[in-house]
């Protein structure tokens, strides 16, 4: 007698109930479809934030890759004097030198200090290799300045004083507006042995 009662009950969705699971269902959807379209379109697209880092990072390299001494880098003292008198050659320890250039091959940047200004934009050709050749990537721009700046001591390291220390600040901003900046110190080495 139990089996015939359970055998007459019918099991399942009525078209009423199917239809309406789908209509609430299809609105979730759409709202959390409109959320994530809404994320994804404010935010910093990914290729333009990845492009503008490997630019400062390139660029970054090829500036802390130069030297940082008291004297020019052509001097013959340039590893070995302790002040600026000592120096044959005077001029790398106030700044960036106005008559050269990144692109020059007769007077180019040869000194960390030289890059101290230093800009590439959409007026100037975009960013430009070391060659001077567009690398194709006119909607971005480049700023780079170098100010002494001082370390403090740690641990048993003794202070770096200000005329011995650069910090080296490069900003790129991308054809969307956003900005990456990439901060990094360089330390005078002479008259320790060259690297």
């Amino acid at each position: 007698m139990c089996t015939e009662a359970v055998r007459g009950k019918q099991a399942g969705l009525t078209l009423i109930e199917l239809l309406m699971f789908i209509v609430i269902v299809g609105i979730g959807l759409a709202g959390i479809l409109s959320v994530i379209n809404l994320t994804t379109g404010a935010s910093a697209d990914p290729l333009i934030q990845k492009q503008s880092l490997a630019i400062a990072e390139s660029l970054m390299d090829e500036i802390t890759l130069q030297p940082f001494t008291l004297c020019a880098s052509d001097d013959p003292s340039s590893a070995t004097a302790t002040t600026a008198k000592d120096c044959a050659v005077s001029g790398q320890n106030g700044g960036a030198s106005p008559v050269k250039s990144r692109y020059s091959t007769s007077a180019p940047f040869n000194h960390v200090a030289d890059y101290d200004g230093f800009s590439m934009n959409a007026s100037n050709g975009g960013i430009r290799n070391i060659a001077n050749e567009p690398t194709g990537q006119a909607g971005y721009a480049v700023t780079v300045a170098v100010r002494g700046q001082g370390l403090p001591s740690v641990l048993a390291a003794p202070a770096i004083a200000q005329d011995a220390s650069l910090l080296i600040a490069l900003t790129v901003m991308g054809p969307d507006g956003q900005s990456v900046v990439l901060e990094s110190f360089r330390t005078r080495y002479a008259p320790n042995a060259l690297p």
